[in-house]
């Protein structure tokens, strides 16, 4: 089911609920009062007291689906932006083409200095060939306040046999939408460092 969907089908379950439990309560007090009258109302009664069991229930079903459809929706999205973030970065390594890498870089650092187009020029040059196989090898999930970040560790290889291992993080969100993007890349040559941009965003 679509986030939308989900966010639809518990409203529209509050509000029957809402509707059953307010109608049954309202017949059974009515039926209640033309009965003491005299006026004798019990299939009033009988039927508000379904409409009220029916409802009540129905009710708190309906706001504990609200609730968490609320948080599924957040965490699909949240899943959404991750996934996004991995096949743009991917895909700019493929290309082999600083302006995509650059593409992709947050516009402003979150705990240090934005990443720049020479840092993207820099990366590729320390690469011996173009990039032809990537292998995620690790990841984490950073989260906090509605500030989220993931690190991802990659082993590429290239058309000329090297083999390179690439850690970067990218937020994927914040209230600054000039943070979304990747804020840390390190790339390393077995145990060698040969260049590392940006810093890890401290997510507190």
């Amino acid at each position: 089911m679509e986030t939308a969907s989900i966010v639809t089908f518990g409203t529209i379950m509050l509000i029957l609920s809402l509707i059953f439990a307010v109608a049954g309560i309202l017949l059974l007090v009515f039926g209640i009062i033309k009965t003491v009258k005299g006026k004798k109302r019990i299939g009033m009664i009988v039927t508000g007291g379904i409409f009220t069991l029916i409802g009540l229930p129905m009710l708190l079903v309906s706001l504990i689906f609200t609730v968490s459809s609320g948080r599924i929706s957040r965490d699909m999205n949240s899943a959404a932006n991750t996934s996004s973030a991995l096949r743009l970065t991917m895909d700019a390594f493929k290309s082999n083409d600083p302006d995509e890498l650059y593409s992709i870089f947050a516009k402003e650092g979150y705990s240090g200095d934005a990443l720049t187009r020479e840092d993207a020029e820099e990366f590729f040059s320390q690469i011996n060939g173009k990039v032809k196989d990537i292998d995620v090898t690790g990841s984490g999930l950073f989260s906090n306040n509605g500030t989220k970040s993931t690190e991802y560790t990659f082993v590429i290889r290239t058309d000329t046999g090297e083999r390179y291992m690439v850690t970067f993080e990218y937020m994927t969100q914040d209230s600054n939408q000039n943070c979304i993007g990747i804020q840390y890349l390190r790339l390393k040559q077995g145990r060698d460092t040969l260049c590392i941009f940006g810093k890890e965003p401290k997510i507190k």
